[in-house]
């Protein structure tokens, strides 16, 4: 059996966070230029959501690299996260997962139209 490997890399919590609040907050992360340059969010889509809490996978990119990260926020008001990324951080550090784009055909099931 083949094992799969991934390619890894460890982003501090702080620099995960400034990408995050760079485009959810535009924050202070967008107007450090050469934090820009290197450092982007792509995308963030919601990965499961339960009562408290919504968790998100963002896709960001660093160094000419990209990749994905898991967070969460709280589902409501009165949810609040101090640390969006304490379910996957070790210490100071975030393990993050090089990822690549990729066309993907994907069939769904549409209503069906009728001549009359």
């Amino acid at each position: 059996m083949k094992k799969i490997k991934y390619v890894v890399e460890n982003f501090s919590v702080d620099t995960l966070t400034a990408i995050l609040h760079d485009n959810i907050l535009e924050s202070w992360a967008g107007t450090d230029e050469e934090f820009a340059d290197n450092y982007k969010f792509i995308k963030s889509q919601i990965s499961d959501q339960t009562r408290w809490y919504t968790y998100y996978d963002m896709i960001f990119s660093a160094n000419g690299k990209t990749y994905t990260t898991a967070y969460k926020r709280g589902s409501t008001e009165y949810q609040e996260v101090d640390d969006p990324f304490e379910d996957v951080r070790d210490g100071d550090f975030v393990k993050c997962v090089e990822v690549e784009e990729k066309e993907v055909l994907v069939k769904q099931y549409v209503e069906k139209l009728v001549n009359e």
